[in-house]
């Protein structure tokens, strides 16, 4: 399907061995079909001719997150460089969050979601993802107040209104027994 674009991006690469747009492009084709080392490949090289680039971090931790949990620490590791060349990047603090969250490490991934709201309070799946972290944490309510907000903001969001309402059925069991 990508067959064409490929070939071009290979022939810019060969004319212009540190064009790091056609390695992120290259990177971004492999990952769409499934290709995940060589999209790690394409995007580490496009992140060493141009360290820059949030985006290219972002995709390069995408990848490397779906290339398993044995990867999940270089996908943290891509992310905090996200970062760090763009600190007002919210998908940067918001792949950075998800990646501590896959990690267990609960309240790193708090903090995170946090920092992404800052940059843009309306980030629904900032703050549905940081009301799991906080339920996994068992702050319930906190969880509640995230998932409403998602929820108002985005009436639609399936999920954000069952996890409300599971939240809601357990406050009311606990309600009743004591």
């Amino acid at each position: 399907m990508f067959a064409e674009a490929i070939a071009a991006y290979e022939k810019a690469i060969e004319l212009k061995p540190d064009y790091a747009l056609a390695y992120y492009n290259l990177g971004y084709i492999h990952q769409d079909e499934g290709r995940v080392e060589e999209a790690i490949d394409c995007f580490r090289k496009a992140s060493d001719h141009d360290p820059n680039d949030a985006d290219t971090w972002i995709n390069l931790g995408n990848a490397l997150r779906s290339a398993g949990p044995n990867r999940l620490a270089d996908a943290v590791d891509a992310y905090k460089k996200a970062v760090e060349v763009d600190p007002k990047s919210v998908m940067a603090f918001y792949n950075l969050g998800s990646g501590y969250q896959d990690q267990g490490r609960l309240d790193d991934a708090i903090k995170t979601f946090q920092s992404a709201l800052i940059i843009d309070p309306d980030y629904v799946d900032a703050l549905f993802n940081l009301g799991i972290a906080y339920q996994d944490r068992g702050d319930l309510d906190l969880a509640l107040s995230c998932y409403e907000r998602a929820e108002q903001l985005e009436p639609e969001f399936q999920e954000a209104a069952q996890a409300a309402a599971a939240i809601r059925e357990i406050q009311k069991n606990k309600a009743a027994q004591a």
